[in-house]
């Protein structure tokens, strides 16, 4: 699988949906209804950068974890940024974080060395 396009009333990508897919995914196209990504959701499996809507309220641990990028925005509702969310996406080198932050868990950019 190497493109990726969710369907208008798409609300929550689940755990493990995509998990380990060896980083074949280069193109990602989420719908306006997205509100929640789930726990280890496309770990190891993203080659490009995910553009996530405004829409979007949750983001769980691992969601993001090991994936290929350079840039990452997290949408504006989201206040949390959970254990692990971005660790080892080692060629990661911007993120933008909403103003209403406010928390930053353990481990959410370990490994994320050119941030």
């Amino acid at each position: 699988m190497t493109e990726l396009e969710l369907c208008e009333g798409v609300v929550e990508i689940g755990e493990d949906s995509f998990k380990y897919c060896g980083h074949s995914i280069t193109k990602i196209i989420v719908p306006t209804s997205l509100r929640r990504i789930c726990d280890s959701a496309f770990l190891d499996s993203l080659r490009t950068p995910i553009r996530l809507l405004d829409g979007v309220e949750i983001i769980e641990r691992f969601a993001l974890n090991g994936c290929i990028f350079t840039n990452f925005r997290v949408p504006p509702l989201i206040t949390v940024i959970p254990y692990g969310m971005l660790a080892r996406c080692k060629s990661m080198f911007s993120v933008e974080l909403p103003e209403n932050m406010t928390e930053i868990g353990n481990y959410a950019f370990n490994g994320c060395y050119c941030i």
